[in-house]
């Protein structure tokens, strides 16, 4: 996919949540099967498939790749096939694309992450439902319950869409209501075979829900310092106002999640694309109103559980966390898109179509590339035999090159360290250590993200 070699970068490591995800799958590839010790490893449906694809190809970052871009593509195509079922095939292309160039999405296709696998498992259901609401029988809503079942457990926070997909089953008529109960077995099953393995070895049937609450506990940056962890985060006002906004603006605890996120340029262009469309267009004889109306039904379905996260389950509210909102957002556009397209107002509709995927492009582009440093790092440790030693951070981001993983971290009696700094290796540099060779990531920005390594004097302290 264009989006992929437009942002090749995959794995980033560092304090992100690839790292232990990364840590959970090779887990997986020594065992053939773990049980989880914390929510990231709990979220088998990404991790047990990145174990087997390590197992059968080897720890790179191409094979760690693989599944993530999988999940991508798979995502892609449903959002097609919803986007083509719910308006007309002329719909179905532009949504992808839209989605695609998204840049939440776009700098996730190949890194591994939870939020892809979350969406491709609701669009899924989505599709499914669809089909069995078209008459298609119970069969399909039953595969839809199974999806359901586990895009909640790549993720417990698919729920909020449970309470989303109310607003439609209220609309069903009752020949479709009769073919949605078929989602109820095939979302239990799953769940209970999966309680049922957590009892057998752990002796704990809610070991995954136990996982996910304890979250709130480990230390971020992002939360304020003065929030309780010891407190659930549910509907907790405390945690709701305490996390750091993610664009910056800071008006009023309640309505900074919904201003931040809407400023984002990570994904605000795609979010804002079908209000856009309907102001601009909503007065022509040709609009279509079944088109406006679904639209809005699937996007307000999608904001009812994006205001759900935000406010019931108290999540950091980054952009990350709303592909759903996009991807119905994304629909919604090339659903109004192709009516106006139809009636012959194609240039408005290329100016926004060219908005949204061009303007996300520099975000896409901007993404923090460390998989240049890699074969570097790795000729430096072996120049420099058993003098090396390494930081947290720097473990983490080249976790992937076999001679850095093998360094003990911050040992003070070696006299080299090497690290990452953002801002050049030389305003890294301290009192007692002097940069022995630096690699910036961006070429010819020595001042901008770089690969360091320190010479230290005895009885300098490691960082």
């Amino acid at each position: 996919m264009l989006a992929a070699a437009l942002n090749p970068v995959g794995y980033l490591g560092g304090g992100g949540d690839d790292w232990p995800y990364l840590v959970a799958a090779e887990c997986w590839a020594k065992n053939g099967f773990c049980l989880p010790h914390d929510h990231w490893s709990a979220r088998w449906p990404l991790v047990a498939p990145v174990g087997g694809s390590i197992a059968l190809f080897g720890g790179s970052r191409a094979s760690v790749s693989l599944v993530p871009f999988l999940y991508a593509a798979a995502a892609l195509l449903l959002v097609s096939q919803v986007a083509g079922k719910l308006f007309a095939r002329a719909a179905a292309v532009p949504a992808a694309a839209i989605l695609a160039f998204t840049p939440v999405f776009s700098t996730s296709i190949l890194t591994p992450n939870v939020d892809v696998v979350e969406l491709t498992f609701l669009l899924c259901a989505l599709a499914a439902w669809l089909r069995a609401a078209s008459g298609k029988g119970g069969g399909w809503a039953f595969a839809g319950g199974a999806a359901f079942a586990l895009a909640v457990q790549s993720r417990e926070t698919s729920l909020a869409y449970a309470a989303a997909f109310g607003l439609w089953f209220l609309l069903m008529s009752p020949e479709q209501k009769r073919a949605t109960i078929w989602a109820v077995p095939g979302f239990v099953l799953p769940t209970i075979l999966q309680m049922l393995i957590h009892w057998a070895l752990s002796g704990d049937p809610l070991l995954r829900l136990r996982l996910a609450l304890a979250h709130a506990r480990i230390p971020s940056t992002e939360l304020a310092a003065h929030v309780d962890r010891s407190r659930s985060p549910l509907f907790n006002p405390d945690f709701i106002a305490g996390w750091k906004p993610a664009a910056g603006i800071d008006v009023q605890w309640l309505a900074n999640p919904v201003l931040n996120l809407l400023a984002s340029p990570a994904i605000c262009l795609t979010l804002l694309a079908p209000l856009l469309l309907f102001l601009a267009l909503r007065d022509k004889p040709f609009f279509s109103r079944p088109a406006w109306r679904h639209s809005a039904l699937l996007i307000g379905a999608a904001t009812l559980g994006a205001l759900l996260l935000i406010y019931g389950f108290a999540i950091d509210p980054k952009p990350r966390m709303f592909l759903p909102l996009a991807a119905a957002s994304a629909i919604g556009t090339a659903a109004l898109g192709a009516s106006a397209w139809a009636a012959g107002e194609r240039r408005f509709v290329s100016i926004v179509g060219l908005l949204v995927i061009g303007l996300g492009l520099p975000a896409t582009l901007s993404s923090f590339n460390t998989s240049r440093a890699g074969p570097v790092a790795a000729v430096w440790v072996r120049e420099a035999g058993d003098d090396m030693t390494v930081d947290v951070t720097g473990r983490r981001i080249l976790a992937l090159v076999p001679s850095v993983r093998g360094l003990p971290v911050n040992d003070p009696s070696r006299p080299l360290q090497l690290e990452f700094a953002a801002a050049g290796c030389s305003g890294a540099a301290e009192t007692g250590r002097a940069v022995t060779r630096a690699f910036p990531l961006d070429q010819g920005e020595s001042a901008g993200p770089s690969l360091c390594l320190f010479r230290k004097d005895r009885g300098t302290p490691v960082r």
